[in-house]
């Protein structure tokens, strides 16, 4: 018998050997290789969603900028300005078209917005200077200077939270009797808006209880000028919840504005002044500030895309599509910016709803909201104990003026009382004849 030679098997078993560690390192290599490429695909993944959070950090370690040289000048864009037409014409039996004018967009459209720091090269805040012109003892004129800083100004979140009852009264009338009563109450509503002559009124009441619901002339086109800020509003603070949207970014006023549109930033402040968006959203709620709104929309990608997601919560008329119906005069309109009052009081029973179940996405807002240095005409007719928190919205281009509220009175309940008159006193006396109505029917329910 022939024995294998022992000097081919220890040949043959170090090849062996070394195509195994040969596999070995090659397979080595290629895990090594794969797992830095997953690891630097990862790192360029999060570097956008970093940059979107924190952009003043990302790229800052690598930076090669001389940190002494003079900031680039904050860049300058056009605002918002909201494709809207709008035409008037006299009611007649012609079949003649109106003849369409260009309607005010929702904001001023002149303004800028800046995410990068305000700080001047050497460390100080910037400032500007404007000049003005005083008299000394002798009644010789004397040139004096004031200063802006143009940095953003830190918010001061309210010391007190604003919230709604936990619980409230049971009524105290049976299903039968209250729905008598709010039959009566249907007809006091529609018989003072037919005692009015050349007024335009819409009404609609939501129980945030039950969802009973009362509406006369709930569907027909309205301008709701500022008060388009509650839906508007209330998509921000959920961006901002989800971290979508950085309460600490900021925009600067590039000055001007747009007539008849108010604003206190244009009234306070000049050119240059920066603004945080917390602050930007408290101007836009408790003050109606048109501007502050404006620089909100451009940060949610401008109204076009806010639109369809304010949509999803009710969309009877839509903002940004055209409709066409008479005023208060008479006359024919036509146009965009339009809404109903249908649409509003919906999106004021959604944040209820969405405040009850979510308090911490909301609650700034409700706070801004109960701060409101705007007066309600509801405040009369519920007394001045009643926790309420509204928007209103005015245009005296159109004399439209709309009032939504919701009033946490015996039970919680949304109202919002649209006028198309003469003048802001008269809509004011309206709306507060209206809410009275309504308050006296809630506490009959309860008595």
């Amino acid at each position: 018998m022939r024995y294998p030679n022992p000097t081919f098997l220890q040949k043959a078993s170090g090849i062996r050997h070394t195509r195994r560690n040969r596999t070995l390192i090659i397979i080595g290599v290629l895990l090594t290789v794969t797992l830095i490429c997953v690891f630097v695909s990862r790192v360029a993944a999060m570097q956008d969603k970093y940059r979107e959070k924190y952009p003043d950090l990302v790229g800052a370690a690598t930076s090669t900028a001389d940190p002494n040289a003079t900031p680039t000048p904050a860049h300058r864009r056009t605002g918002i300005t909201l494709p809207t037409t709008e035409s008037t014409t006299e009611t007649t039996e012609s079949t003649t078209e109106p003849t369409e004018t260009t309607e005010p967009p929702i904001g001023p459209v002149i303004q800028s917005e800046d995410p990068t720091e305000t700080a001047e090269p050497d460390g100080s805040e910037a400032t500007v200077e404007s000049g003005t012109v005083e008299t000394d003892a002798d009644g010789n004129p004397v040139e004096t200077t004031e200063t802006q800083n143009n940095a953003p100004d830190p918010f001061v979140e309210a010391e007190n939270n604003f919230y709604f009852y936990n619980t409230h009264p049971l009524q105290t009338v049976s299903h039968e009797q209250r729905d008598i009563m709010l039959d009566n109450l249907k007809q006091e509503i529609q018989d003072y808006i037919n005692n009015t002559e050349n007024e335009r009124i819409c009404f609609r009441y939501i129980s945030l209880l039950s969802n009973e619901e009362l509406g006369i002339n709930e569907l027909a086109p309205i301008v709701p000028a500022g008060s388009y800020s509650l839906p508007i509003l209330t998509l921000m603070w959920e961006r901002a919840s989800a971290g979508q949207l950085s309460l600490t970014g900021t925009a600067t006023y590039a000055g001007g504005t747009e007539e008849g549109h108010f604003s206190s930033i244009v009234d306070e402040y000049s050119e240059g002044k920066q603004f945080y968006t917390r602050t930007l959203a408290y101007l836009a709620a408790a003050r109606g500030d048109n501007l502050a709104l404006s620089f909100i929309i451009e940060k949610l990608g401008g109204i076009e895309k806010i639109v369809p997601l304010i949509s999803e919560i009710s969309s009877y008329i839509s903002f940004t599509s055209p409709v066409i119906y008479t005023d208060y005069s008479g006359l024919q309109q036509t146009g965009t910016n339009r809404s109903s009052l249908y649409d509003m009081t919906n999106f004021a029973a959604y944040l209820y709803h969405g405040y009850i179940n979510s308090s911490d996405t909301y609650q700034y807002f409700l706070n801004d909201l109960a701060a409101s240095e705007m007066p309600t005409a509801f405040g009369r007719a519920f007394g001045g104990d009643t926790r309420i928190i509204h928007c209103s919205g005015r245009n005296d281009q159109l004399h439209a003026y709309t009032d939504i509220a919701i009033i946490d009175c015996e039970e919680p309940i949304v109202l919002a009382v649209y006028c198309e008159c003469e003048s802001a006193d008269r809509a004011e006396t309206i709306q507060a004849d209206i809410a009275t109505y309504v308050s006296r029917f809630i506490t009959a329910c309860h008595s």
